[in-house]
């Protein structure tokens, strides 16, 4: 065996226990002065405070700050405006005093002359958030002061009178009133009476042990970064409406009419879908009166509802570790669609989340699907989706799991939430529609269409606010998907399973940076996963996999780009016959540029391709014999 190339082969168990131990051990020394990829200064320095572990696990010192939201709020759908009025209670749990609050504003996004990933509409520029009224402690502040106020992009800086030390509290207290525009992408005004708010009230922005203040304007294309909080919202309707929400309906029976509250109420027990709303109703009308709508809703990272008076309704309930969970769909009465499916597809996958993968039983008491025209988005407990198609009704629930209930930065590393869900939305579908799963499918699929090593190939260690329209997808979704189906190969479902669910455990509630990920893995496995994670998540690099030489049996290979790959191996035999081979990624760790396979049969070889599905710079290399 020369020098650098590894033959494929069986080691005994316990070769590889004393071989995992002695690594394990070498990469905690290595951690312990992280040398093996870059860390930022402002991440570095949370390990050092001690508010992050380098075994992944929280640090002794971690804390968050959290805020509690009461909110009356009123639509009106005739002139498409919201107007709102809250008081926030803001905890200060960290070490450091606070000399200013940073509110977010997220509808100044459609001021004109906004900065956004997308253009707007004419007829949806508008003149932002109105603020009316604002004070902090009772006392009333002038937002003209330029001393003391700054409002830029999506953000309105406030300086405080006296700093908010650590363990104190503040209560922050305001009115405002906005547009809902029609077309932004994510929410806003399906049609002249039915409505999806979200991004929508003025929201405390996160403080946290990495970069303090969180001030990333809102551009759309990039999602949000919340923390922990407890929400009391009053939503007044007009009448004939109805309203879905983050949270749990605590007045339903001052609402419902008496055959919507009686089904509503059988839904929470029932296991079979049932219509709430149907067609037939909407056409005799809804008998709602203009009404309060109460929601509460608690250690959530945000918040988000749905109002119309012409949308059906259907739900089912689906009981996991004890707890019953209503699982609904709402959608135009005009609209074609098996909605009583899509609920069913809704309570399996939920199921298959909680007991499958990711095997964490699901976090909140409900879900809706609301299912219109646009694009989508999702918030905890609800989404909107832009079709009944299992991949998005499959993809928006499984948010529930990240960034709503493990609070990842979405606006820093939006592959933290979009990669997992996108690997985790595949399986489902896989083993919802085909009973099983196929790895070497998975990676195919989500590595096929990937295209590395062009200039506007981004390492995923670069913060998400410098990505465009044009990377967005790949960066966020195809990308890390692929990386962590590679992993689940490498590792094998088990141990995989079993480190995604200590990452969840861990960061449930909490934020966890791709640092406590790659530290979570690393210690729950026993594996240096250096190799694999500096070429991928912080290099520039392409993939290229050459067949170098075929003889005697003996297929050489080389890894010529710095990307490592697994390999997928097609033989076609002389009899027409094909057979499939593959390895895991870890042959090219410890910095391996070649590998030998032994192929059975060899004299019978016609026709070699290499990894034909998956990513590849150069693939006239990876045909045996050359053309």
């Amino acid at each position: 065996m020369q020098k650098g190339i590894r033959k494929s082969g069986n080691s005994s168990t316990y070769s590889v226990l004393i071989a995992s131990l002695l690594m394990l051990c070498a990469a905690l020394q290595v951690i312990a002065q992280e040398s093996r990829f870059y860390m930022p200064l402002e991440i570095r320095q949370a390990y050092e405070n001690g508010t992050r572990s380098f075994d992944g696990e929280p640090g002794r010192l971690y804390w968050q700050n959290n805020a509690k939201y009461t909110i009356d709020v009123e639509i009106l759908p005739s002139k498409r405006i919201i107007s709102g009025r809250e008081e926030v209670v803001y905890y200060n749990r960290g070490p450091h005093e606070l000399q200013n609050l940073v509110l977010r504003l997220y509808h100044d996004v459609n001021k004109k002359g906004a900065v956004r990933a997308y253009s707007a509409d004419a007829g949806d520029l508008t003149e932002g958030v109105k603020i009316h009224q604002l004070s902090i402690n009772g006392k009333s502040r002038d937002l003209e002061d330029r001393d003391k106020v700054q409002r830029s992009g999506t953000n309105i800086k406030l300086w405080l009178e006296e700093p908010l030390g650590p363990g104190d509290s503040l209560v922050l207290r305001t009115s405002w009133q906005q547009e809902i525009p029609v077309n932004d992408t994510r929410v806003g005004s399906y049609d002249s009476t039915s409505f999806f708010i979200g991004y929508w009230y003025p929201q405390l922005a996160v403080y946290d042990d990495i970069f303090g203040w969180d001030e990333l304007n809102h551009g759309i294309l990039n999602e949000f970064y919340n923390g922990p909080a407890d929400f009391k919202v009053s939503v007044t309707a007009p009448e004939a409406y109805l309203v879905w929400a983050t949270g749990k309906l605590t007045n339903a029976e001052d609402l419902y009419p008496p055959d919507i509250l009686e089904k509503y109420n059988a839904a929470w027990s029932s296991k079979e879908v049932l219509s709430l709303v149907s067609g037939e109703d909407i056409t005799k009308g809804i008998p709602t009166g203009k009404g309060v709508w109460h929601f509460e809703a608690s250690e959530v990272n945000d918040f988000a509802f749905f109002l119309s008076d012409h949308f059906a309704w259907d739900a089912v309930s689906l009981e996991i570790d004890g707890r019953k969970r209503l699982i609904s769909t709402v959608f135009p009465a005009s609209m074609d669609i098996d909605s009583k499916a899509n609920v069913s597809l809704s309570r399996d996958a939920m199921r298959f989340f909680s007991e499958g993968i990711p095997g964490v039983a699901f976090p909140f008491e409900s879900f809706t699907t609301v299912i219109a025209d646009g694009w989508g988005m999702e918030f905890p407990m609800m989404a909107h989706n832009s079709s009944p198609g299992p991949g998005v009704t499959i993809h928006e629930m499984l948010h529930s799991f990240i960034p709503m209930y493990v609070h990842s930065n979405e606006s820093r590393w939006s592959w933290m939430d979009e990669g997992w869900v996108s690997l985790w939305t595949q399986i489902a579908i896989m083993e919802l529609t085909n009973g099983g799963q196929d790895i070497i499918q998975l990676m195919e699929g989500f590595g096929q269409g990937l295209i590395l090593g062009n200039i506007s190939d981004l390492p995923l260690m670069v913060s998400s606010e410098y990505l465009n329209d044009f990377n967005y997808g790949q960066a966020s979704y195809s990308k890390p998907a692929f990386i962590l189906t590679m992993i689940l190969h490498h590792m094998g479902e088990k141990l995989f399973l079993e480190c995604s669910r200590e990452f969840i455990d861990r960061w449930a509630g909490k934020s966890p940076t791709p640092y406590d990920f790659f530290y979570t893995f690393e210690h729950v496995s026993g594996q240096d996963l250096g190799w694999l994670w500096k070429p991928w998540f912080f290099d520039f690099g392409f993939v290229d996999v050459k067949i170098e030489s075929f003889s005697k049996g003996e297929l050489g290979l080389s890894l010529l780009g710095n990307l490592p790959v697994p390999l997928v191996i097609d033989v076609e035999y002389r009899d027409g016959s094909f057979r499939r081979f593959t390895e895991s990624v870890d042959i090219w760790s410890e910095g391996r540029q070649g590998f030998s396979k032994s192929l059975p049969d060899h004299e019978d070889v016609v026709k070699i391709i290499l990894n034909k599905n998956l990513p590849d710079s150069n693939r006239s290399n990876n045909i045996y014999p050359v053309k």
